[in-house]
């Protein structure tokens, strides 16, 4: 087991609108101290311990781990954005939050597929 040591480092950062909130998203690496929510950072925290992305429903702030593959990044990105969106559309349950993670993982699943049946279907019948 590796002890980590934190890395506050920002790679990249954007900004997206979900209904009238600004969300600022930040590429870091999994040992930053905000990848591990409320608890604290110690020395005996490892990597492992760390989650992929996470969303401050607070500050409107949304992290995403650096270093994932192509695949883990867009899944984590649509899980984070629907953290985002539930709580922007007053839909997340604080209370509920095994429904809540529930939702995240079937969008991170399911988007692509609904989005781009949708434009299919959507052109086709456009015609």
């Amino acid at each position: 087991e590796k002890v980590m040591r934190t890395n506050d480092e920002i790679y990249d950062t954007t900004t997206v609108t979900i209904g009238n909130i600004v969300w600022n998203v930040r590429l870091v690496a999994r040992e930053n101290p905000h990848m591990f929510g409320r608890a604290e950072v110690t020395d005996e925290t490892t990597v492992d311990d760390g989650a992929y992305g996470i969303t401050y429903f607070e500050t409107s702030e949304i992290y995403i781990a650096r270093g994932l593959s192509p695949q883990l990044l867009r899944r984590t990105i649509t899980h984070e954005l629907t953290h985002a969106a539930l709580f922007t559309y007053n839909y997340c349950v604080r209370e509920a939050e095994v429904i809540d993670e529930q939702v995240c993982e079937f969008m991170e699943n399911a988007l692509d597929q609904i989005y781009n049946n949708t434009e299919k279907i959507y052109k086709e019948f456009q015609k």
